[in-house]
């Protein structure tokens, strides 16, 4: 009768330690859910998570800016998943993605991968935000992109998303206008710590219009060239801005993203 009562027992602990792992992994799964905020950088108070963001592409180039905040009470290693809900049938579409703890790190998009992986993992401590950066360019004028990007943990795991649906604006015609008149904007050094050299090749046109704006939205400069500039950047705070370089006509030549760093 003891032996019965042992192996009993034995069998007893055994399903319960199957029921307590259980229990642990459901309860690690939900408080993984939800454990970070995605917002826009221009309005960090409405969280988006788990939303369609609507965007407007206009110009040859645009990009999108959301930060990524981990809300757990303790560091968490974050990455990002891109997933197509749509096939994209755009040859000449360019795509790069920008993820991680601060200004993050940029990488190339191989636009026909269904899926694509963040290449690494990055630690975001408590409380920490980070930035999720979204670039298309030299796409095709009328384009629709339906994209899902999957915030993970380092093994995958989903914690959270948001969709995007990306729509060029139609009639609006910057890429073949830049395209017809052989119009090129070189824009150097990039990091930049004094001055940024800007010549827009092309283009005779004195009323060209240059606007510098950080990851807020704010414009800290705005002024205007004709085919040469040298923007001096030496009195402004370090980080990532948008240069947006513009034509007397309002057509966007150049969205370009600039690293101030001192």
């Amino acid at each position: 009768m003891k032996i019965k009562a042992s192996i009993y027992r034995k069998k007893t602990m055994k399903k319960l330690n199957t029921i307590l792992v259980a229990v642990i992994a459901l309860f690690t799964f939900s408080a993984a859910w939800g454990q970070v905020e995605i917002t826009k950088t221009t309005d960090t108070t409405t969280l988006i998570n788990g939303q369609t963001y609507d965007a407007s592409l206009d110009g040859s180039n645009s990009a999108l800016y959301f930060y990524v905040k981990n809300i757990s009470t303790h560091a968490q290693f974050l990455n990002v998943i891109r997933r197509q809900l749509t096939p994209v049938n755009d040859p000449g579409l360019d795509e790069q993605l920008c993820f991680g703890a601060g200004f993050g790190l940029c990488v190339p998009v191989t636009t026909t991968d269904s899926i694509f992986r963040f290449p690494d993992s990055t630690k975001f401590s408590s409380q920490q935000r980070g930035t999720l950066e979204i670039h298309f360019n030299n796409y095709s004028i009328p384009t629709d992109l339906e994209y899902r990007y999957y915030i993970v943990d380092a093994f995958d795991n989903k914690i959270d998303s948001i969709d995007i649906s990306a729509k060029t604006i139609p009639g609006l015609g910057v890429k073949e206008v830049a395209k017809n008149a052989n119009v090129s904007v070189n824009i150097y050094p990039n990091p930049v710590s004094d001055v940024l050299n800007i010549n827009i090749n092309g283009t005779q046109s004195s009323n060209n219009t240059v606007r510098l704006v950080d990851v807020l939205g704010k414009t800290v400069y705005m002024g205007h060239m004709d085919n040469a500039k040298k923007l001096n950047v030496s009195d402004m705070n370090n980080g990532v801005y948008i240069l947006k370089v513009s034509d007397g006509l309002g057509n966007v030549l150049q969205n370009k993203r600039i690293i101030i760093r001192h």
